[in-house]
């Protein structure tokens, strides 16, 4: 499972909705009031569409991220959503009130590639779960959330890039977040449960290959 959802990546691109709406998996669009936070979108299950905590959601040129599905099940049931925080422990603030057009994305399959990656890496790609070596036993990976995060981004400009060419704005954010995967990958490591002496994981800058240290 990622170590970071769509909530992360506006953490460093705040208008990535707005910039490449285009390349994410659009879950739901329409009609949508938000009010005290609760957001219901006209003629829309939000269980059906797949609509789940941490994903993004665009209403009045704001972009929001989902805290909460309360109403699955229900046509135009309600979608606590709040301002981007940094992590699920933050602080959740509410939205101001509005109403209009919305749209709830997720950028899952450019996130799941980057922790694919990242998993085979580590050595750690399909481990069974009960290796002592296998993702859930992960108890910290800062560094790997940051190194995550900038590969999805470079994923995703990259997708973004193919319609523009080589020397377009969207490449060069992407090489851009190439350039920062290499350097987080520096201070990167994968901390585990169950090990007396501390087993940790971590990621050398030279090849971008994570290795047993």
């Amino acid at each position: 499972m990622p170590f970071i959802n769509d909530r992360d990546l506006v953490m460093f691109e705040p208008t990535l909705c707005r910039d490449v709406a285009w390349v994410a998996s659009e879950l739901a669009r329409g009609t949508a009031t938000l009010i005290d936070g609760e957001l219901s979108i006209a003629g829309v299950d939000p269980g059906s569409r797949g609509i789940a905590p941490g994903q993004l959601v665009t209403v009045a040129a704001l972009t929001c991220e989902v805290t909460e599905v309360s109403g699955a099940g229900v046509i135009g049931g309600a979608i606590s959503v709040a301002l981007p925080r940094i992590s699920e422990a933050g602080p959740v603030i509410r939205p101001a009130n509005a109403t209009g057009a919305v749209q709830v994305l997720t950028f899952a399959r450019h996130i799941q590639a980057a922790h694919e990656i990242i998993l085979q890496r580590l050595g750690i790609a399909g481990l069974a779960a009960g290796d002592l070596l296998h993702e859930s036993r992960i108890t910290g990976a800062p560094g790997i959330r940051f190194v995550e995060a900038c590969m999805a981004l470079e994923l995703i400009f990259a997708a973004a890039s193919g319609a523009s060419g080589p020397g377009s704005a969207f490449r060069q954010q992407s090489e851009f977040y190439s350039r920062r995967v290499s350097a987080l990958a520096a201070v990167a490591t994968a901390e585990y449960s169950g090990s007396p002496a501390g087993t940790r994981i971590r990621l050398t800058t030279a090849s971008r290959r994570l290795v047993r240290g």
